[in-house]
């Protein structure tokens, strides 16, 4: 559990859950094993990978090349907004419950 914000760089592996209370923002191909959850905004770089349930009480941004869940077990990302850019990739659901748009 992060108290704050946290910035995770490129290539990093994560092994297990992740939670913070802050802004989150996953470097480029970096691998969360687990689960990720803030109470701020998440933004996925390129080609990070999240094989857990993604959930932001504000929104999540997912790069070109992003992957949350997998496709043998199925996730589910949930935000009041969700900004997807082309390429990225969701194997599961998305609850965008306010907007939600591909740019």
């Amino acid at each position: 559990v992060v108290m704050g914000s946290l910035s995770l760089g490129a290539d990093c592996v994560v092994e297990g859950d992740v939670k913070a209370h802050g802004p989150v923002k996953v470097g480029l191909r970096t691998r969360i094993h687990g689960a990720l959850f803030s109470e701020q905004a998440i933004a996925l770089h390129e080609d990070a990978q999240v094989q857990g349930t993604v959930v932001s009480e504000v929104q999540v941004d997912l790069a070109p090349g992003v992957v949350v869940g997998r496709l043998a077990q199925a996730s589910t990302l949930s935000a009041p907004r969700i900004v997807a850019q082309s390429g990225a990739l969701v194997h599961g659901t998305a609850w965008a419950t306010q907007s939600g748009r591909v740019v």
